[in-house]
């Protein structure tokens, strides 16, 4: 069993890698750039003054972890201009650019037929 202070620095060590991107020495800079430009072009015709976060964290996003994390903010811009089904059709087009790790297998919900 650790003891606190172990703990403690085991949490944030594992938290540190999770926040930079722990997998960024396996990300190349093609697929980061490639990525990159998928999730701004999805946000190109939103206004700026709403996507201007969004797009200076992706263009500073080290890894694909990263980029991953981000998705929210895309898809929250382009929610509020075009609607729900518009924000996750545009999300359906990048998410295959991830690589299969950072992508959560499927919930048991979502197989249930209805």
């Amino acid at each position: 069993m650790l003891s606190a202070p172990a703990y403690v620095s085991t949490f944030v060590s594992i938290t540190r890698r999770m926040v930079s991107g722990a997998r960024r020495g396996h990300d190349s800079d093609v697929v980061l750039r490639e990525i990159r430009t998928a999730m701004v072009e999805q946000v190109l015709d939103c206004p700026p003054a709403r996507t201007r976060s969004a797009r200076a964290h992706i263009n500073a996003a080290e890894s694909t972890q990263q980029l991953w994390l981000l998705r929210g903010e895309v898809y929250q811009a382009i929610s509020d201009q075009f609607g729900q089904h518009e924000a996750e059709r545009r999300m359906a087009l990048i998410e295959p650019l991830f690589p299969q790790q950072l992508r959560a297998p499927r919930s048991a919900f979502s197989r249930v037929k209805k």
